[in-house]
């Protein structure tokens, strides 16, 4: 696969056309050319996600190892956060309720709870699942 734009869907929405972005860790991200989410091409086969999250799950450093005040913090001033509030807004105005599947430390739902949201997160990094709950991220 080149780097190079992907005349795909995006999943968050729907626009076809995903524009290479960089390289991380020998995976190509690309980013939508209308809604900015990121996405990773090619997929990763089931080994390589075994390896991500059996390793040192790298947002767990951005969130605040031990100091939990710290962490809830920086979760809730993601920017990430006003930017999927308002993808939500655009795409699902009347939506009340948020399951993230993925939700690392919860940071993302810290935000959009504090927007009045109803928010539920799933992880399968218990390191990461550790973090939120340690920060009174929503479970």
């Amino acid at each position: 696969m080149s780097d190079r734009r992907l005349d795909e869907a995006c999943v968050a929405c729907g626009h076809v056309g995903l524009g290479f972005r960089f390289l991380l860790e020998g995976e190509r991200i690309h980013a939508c050319e209308a809604c900015r989410i990121h996405h990773v091409r090619p997929l990763p086969d089931a080994m390589r996600l075994r390896e991500y999250y059996d390793g040192e799950y790298a947002l767990v450093g951005q969130v605040g190892g031990d100091d939990a005040a710290a962490a809830v913090a920086r979760a809730r001033a993601h920017p990430g956060t006003p930017h999927v509030a308002a993808l939500l807004a655009g795409h699902a105005p009347g939506a009340r309720r948020v399951a993230e599947v993925g939700r690392s430390s919860g940071y993302l739902l810290w935000g959009l709870r504090e927007r009045g949201y109803d928010v539920e997160g799933f992880e399968l990094s218990a390191m990461t699942s550790a973090v939120a709950r340690r920060g009174e991220a929503p479970q």
